[in-house]
């Protein structure tokens, strides 16, 4: 009988080994959930920023068809390489605030173009620049005598329409012999200008734990209303 109650006491409670093992569980199941933690912040951040960027981007170039609007306004006989010129290689001096590039004719892409307008009797400049680095600026507007004269002159200001680093866009502007649409007006003006924007995303797989990235190309178009077909 003694023997019986000392085996039963020598059974209850909880081993060394016992503890060390659910120890070792408990740690196992920690660092998996981290794991799973880290992975869903990452990919949370990382579509988080991808919507502020997709959300900019669409934003300038909504705005950059707008703007693109006014070029050739109140200009009789406005025409292409005076008073809307395509630059490719654009860049823009931080000292000075010159603006360099190399002319484009019409059917090959830039990532800058400068217009003329007329503010009543006054003719200015203004444009669009999208630097390497990523983002879209807006130029001007300025008073100059031409848009081909003034945009390797001028020192031009600069207000940010989108300064993300992962989109970059050109511009290309197209004859249309037979007229270009406008917000659903067929026939107005005869030039027509491209905007083709490419936006590096980060995927993150989680399988291996790397982060890849794709670009993704978008491309829009705007008719210019005051360059008339003759």
């Amino acid at each position: 009988m003694i023997m019986t109650m000392l085996s039963r006491k020598k059974q209850t409670g909880i081993s060394l080994i016992s503890l060390m093992v659910g120890l070792v569980i408990s740690l196992i199941i920690l660092l998996a959930t981290v794991i799973v933690f880290k992975n869903l912040i990452r990919t949370s951040m990382s579509s988080k920023e991808d919507s502020i960027n997709d959300a900019q981007r669409l934003s300038s170039i909504l705005t950059s068809q707008l703007l693109v609007q006014s070029a050739g306004f109140a200009i009789t006989s406005a025409t292409v390489g005076t008073d809307l010129v395509v630059l490719s290689g654009a860049s823009i001096d931080a000292t000075t605030g010159v603006l360099s590039g190399t002319l484009q004719s019409v059917g090959t892409e830039g990532n800058a173009v400068v217009w003329g307008e007329k503010i009543g009797s006054t003719y200015q400049c203004a444009g669009l620049y999208s630097p390497s680095t990523g983002g879209m600026y807006r130029l001007g507007p300025q008073d100059c005598t031409s848009a081909s004269a003034g945009w390797s002159t001028l020192a031009w200001t600069q207000t940010v329409l989108d300064n993300s680093s992962q989109s970059t866009t050109h511009m290309a502007l197209s004859e249309k012999s037979g007229g270009c649409a406008s917000f659903g007006i067929v026939g107005i003006g005869k030039v027509s200008m491209t905007f083709t924007t490419n936006t590096v995303r980060r995927d993150f797989k989680q399988d291996n734990n790397i982060t890849t990235n794709t670009t993704q190309t978008s491309t829009s178009s705007s008719c210019l209303v005051n360059f008339p077909l003759s």
